[in-house]
C-alpha cells in the first residue's frame, strides 16, 4: 500500500516570488532600438533646454549660480536678492573692466620671481600700466553690461598674454648668463610658477565675470543642479547612505554627507524652483518634454511590451509608428489628471475669492462652503497619489493593450489602489535592482573614458602651459575622467584657439558617452514599469503574462522561413499500381500473400 508521499521535483521561483520578474529588465534595458530612441530623446531634451536659454537670454534673463541652492537654504528675501543682483550687473562689469586692464596680472606673475630673473620681469613689464577708465563706461554698462563684460574679457586676455610673453623674454635673458645646472633648473621653476600665476588669475577673473555679472541660463542652472544631485546619490549608494542628511533637508541646511534620499529630494527642489520661479520657461520645456517622450518613450514602451510578453523585437520603424499612431494617448495620459487637480484647485480658489472678501457675511460663507472646499481635496488628494504613483504605468497601459489615454488612467489608479503593498514591492525590487545595473553601466562608461583618456595622452607631451605639474593639451582639452565626475569642461584658459575647438570636439563624443548612461536609466525605467503593468494586471484582472495587443500587420523582426524537405519523386515501377489477383477457384484454398516491403 502506497505511503502517499509526494515529492517536490522543481520549484517555479518566478511564480513563488513574482517580483523576480522584474530582474529581467536589465536585459531588456540594454536591447540597442530602447538604447537609441532614449538616446535620441535625452540629446533633443538637452538641445531644445539650451536653444530656451539662447532664446531666454536674449532678454537677459538669466539667473545667478547656485540660484537653486539658495532658494532652497535662503527662502527668505530670495527674490529681492536676485533683483539687486540683477541691479548691480553693471557695476560689478566696471569693476571687472578695472581689474582687466589693471597691473593685478603682473603683480601675480611677479610673486614667484626673484634674483635676475626679477630683475628682468620687472624690465620687460615696465611698459605694462594700468588704464585709466574711459569716460562715459559707467553709462555704457548700465545700457549694456554685457558689452562691458565682452570689453573686459578681451582686455584681460590681451594683458595675460602680454604678461606671459614678458616672462618669456626674461626667462630668455636670465638663463644666458648662468651656467650652474642648478640655478637654470631654479629659474625653469620660477618661469612655470609665474606662468600658473598668469593662468590662476585667468581663471579667478572667468569665475567672476560668471557668478557676478553672467550668471547661468534657467536651464543650465537646473541642469547643473540635477547633474550634481544624482552624482551625489549615486556616490551615497556607493557609501551605503540612504537617509543621511534628512535633518539638515528638514531646516533647509546644507548637509556634507548627504544619503541616496537627501539628494534624490534635492533634485525635486529643481524643479520646483523651475515651476515657481519661472513657470512660462516651466511649462514650455516641460511640454516639449512630454512631446519628445510621448513619441520616442512611447516606442520604447511598445518595445518592451512585446519583449516582456513573447520575447519579440520588432524594429525602430515598428515601434514609431506605433506611437505615432498612439501620440495623443501618450501625450494626454499625465496631463488629464493634472488638469483635473488645477481645475478643482482653481474653483476652490475661485469660490474662496467670491465669498472670502464680502464684507460682514464673508467669514460665516466660508465657514459654510467648508465642506465644498473639503470635498475638492478629497478629490485632489486622490489625483495626486494616484498622479504620482501610478504615472509610471499609463504608457505601458498604452503600450500593452493598445489603448487611449482615459483607460491608462483608470487602469494604472486602479491597480495602484488596488494593489498598494504589492505595487510598492515591485517598485523597491526595481528600484534596488535598477541600482545595481546603473552602477554597473555607470562603471563600464567610467572604464571606457578612463582607458581612452590613459592612451590618448600617453602620446602627447604638447601645451598644458600654466597648469600645475606634467601636464598637456589633453589635460587642458579633456580632464580626466573620474567615477563621480564622468566629463568636465574643458580648462579654457590653458587652451588656444585651436585648442577650444577641438576640445569642443573631444566634450561633443564624451558627453555622448554620458548621454547613453542617462540613456540607460531612461530604457531600464521603461523595461521595469512594463514588467510591473504585467504582474499587476495578472494579479488585478487575472490576465496571462502574455496577453498583449498586436496591430494588423506589426509583426517580429523578419526570420528566414525554414526549408522543409521535398518529398522523393515515386519510381517508375512503384507508380504503377500492382495487378488485382483474380480469385481462387471454389474449393481451392488462397494463395499465400507475399510480404509487403
Amino acid at each position: 500500500m502506497s505511503d502517499g508521499q509526494n515529492e517536490v521535483r522543481a520549484i517555479n521561483w518566478q511564480e513563488v516570488f513574482a517580483f523576480s520578474h522584474v530582474f529581467k529588465s536589465f536585459r531588456m534595458a540594454i536591447h540597442p532600438s530602447k538604447l537609441l530612441l532614449a538616446l535620441a530623446a535625452v540629446t533633443i531634451i538637452f538641445l531644445g533646454g539650451h536653444v530656451m536659454d539662447w532664446i531666454w537670454s536674449i532678454g537677459h534673463a538669466s539667473v545667478p549660480v547656485g540660484a537653486i541652492e539658495s532658494r532652497r537654504t535662503e527662502s527668505v528675501g530670495y527674490n529681492d536678492r536676485v533683483r539687486a543682483w540683477k541691479a548691480n550687473k553693471p557695476d560689478r562689469a566696471v569693476e571687472l573692466y578695472r581689474v582687466a586692464n589693471g597691473t593685478t596680472v603682473v603683480d601675480q606673475a611677479r610673486t614667484p620671481l626673484s634674483g635676475a630673473f626679477l630683475t628682468a620681469f620687472e624690465t620687460q613689464t615696465r611698459d605694462i600700466k594700468a588704464i585709466d577708465l574711459p569716460p562715459g563706461i559707467q553709462a555704457d554698462a548700465e545700457r549694456k553690461p554685457w558689452a562691458t563684460l565682452r570689453d573686459a574679457r578681451e582686455a584681460m586676455q590681451n594683458r595675460a598674454a602680454a604678461v606671459n610673453a614678458a616672462i618669456d623674454r626674461a626667462y630668455e635673458e636670465t638663463s644666458k648668463n648662468i651656467s650652474q645646472p642648478d640655478s637654470l633648473e631654479k629659474i625653469e621653476t620660477q618661469r612655470s610658477n609665474a606662468h600658473q600665476a598668469v593662468f590662476e588669475f585667468k581663471r579667478t577673473f572667468n569665475a567672476e565675470a560668471l557668478n557676478r555679472v553672467e550668471g547661468r541660463g534657467i536651464f543650465a542652472e537646473l541642469l547643473e543642479h540635477t547633474r550634481s544631485s544624482f552624482t551625489g546619490a549615486t556616490m551615497a549608494l556607493l557609501r551605503g547612505n540612504i537617509l543621511g542628511g534628512l535633518r539638515e533637508y528638514q531646516n533647509a541646511q546644507r548637509a556634507n554627507d548627504g544619503g541616496v534620499v537627501y539628494n534624490l529630494l534635492l533634485m525635486g527642489e529643481g524643479f520646483c524652483w523651475l515651476l515657481r520661479e519661472h513657470w512660462i520657461f516651466a511649462a514650455i520645456f516641460l511640454l516639449l518634454s512630454l512631446a519628445v517622450w510621448s513619441l520616442l518613450g512611447g516606442a520604447i514602451h511598445r518595445i518592451a511590451a512585446l519583449q516582456a510578453a513573447r520575447e519579440e523585437k520588432i524594429s525602430i520603424r515598428q515601434a514609431l509608428t506605433f506611437s505615432i499612431n498612439k501620440f495623443f494617448s501618450f501625450f494626454t495620459a499625465p496631463l488629464i489628471p493634472l488638469v483635473l487637480i488645477l481645475l478643482a484647485g482653481g474653483a476652490v480658489a475661485l469660490g474662496s475669492l467670491i465669498t472670502g472678501n464680502l464684507w460682514g457675511v464673508g467669514a460665516i460663507l466660508i465657514g459654510l462652503l467648508l465642506l465644498i472646499a473639503l470635498i475638492a481635496g478629497l478629490v485632489m488628494a486622490f489625483l495626486i497619489i494616484g498622479l504620482g504613483a501610478g504615472s509610471g504605468l499609463m504608457y505601458p497601459t498604452v503600450a500593452v493593450e493598445g489603448s487611449d489615454s482615459f483607460d491608462a488612467i483608470s487602469r494604472s489608479f486602479s491597480y495602484i489602489f488596488a494593489r498598494p503593498w504589492r505595487t510598492g514591492l515591485y517598485a523597491l525590487a526595481a528600484l534596488v535592482h535598477g541600482s545595481i545595473c546603473y552602477l554597473f553601466v555607470r562603471f563600464f562608461a567610467f572604464l571606457l573614458l578612463w582607458s581612452s583618456h590613459l592612451f590618448v595622452k600617453a602620446g602627447v607631451f604638447y601645451g598644458g602651459e600654466g597648469l600645475p605639474g606634467a601636464s598637456d593639451r589633453i589635460d587642458a582639452m579633456w580632464p580626466k575622467p573620474t567615477f563621480d565626475s564622468l566629463a568636465s569642461p574643458g580648462i579654457t584658459e590653458a587652451m588656444s584657439s585651436m585648442e577650444r575647438i577641438g576640445a569642443f570636439l573631444v566634450s561633443v563624443w564624451v558627453y555622448l558617452v554620458v548621454a547613453g548612461v542617462v540613456a540607460f536609466v531612461l530604457s531600464y525605467a521603461a523595461s521595469a514599469t512594463t514588467v510591473i503593468y504585467y504582474l499587476l494586471r495578472r494579479k488585478v484582472d487575472a490576465t496571462d503574462l502574455d496577453d498583449v495587443y498586436v496591430e494588423s500587420g506589426e509583426d517580429a523582426e523578419e526570420e528566414l522561413p525554414a526549408i522543409e524537405p521535398v518529398a522523393e519523386a515515386p519510381a517508375p515501377e512503384a507508380a504503377a499500381a500492382p495487378a488485382e489477383t483474380p480469385p481462387p477457384p471454389e474449393g481451392q484454398p488462397a494463395p499465400p500473400e507475399e510480404p509487403k516491403a
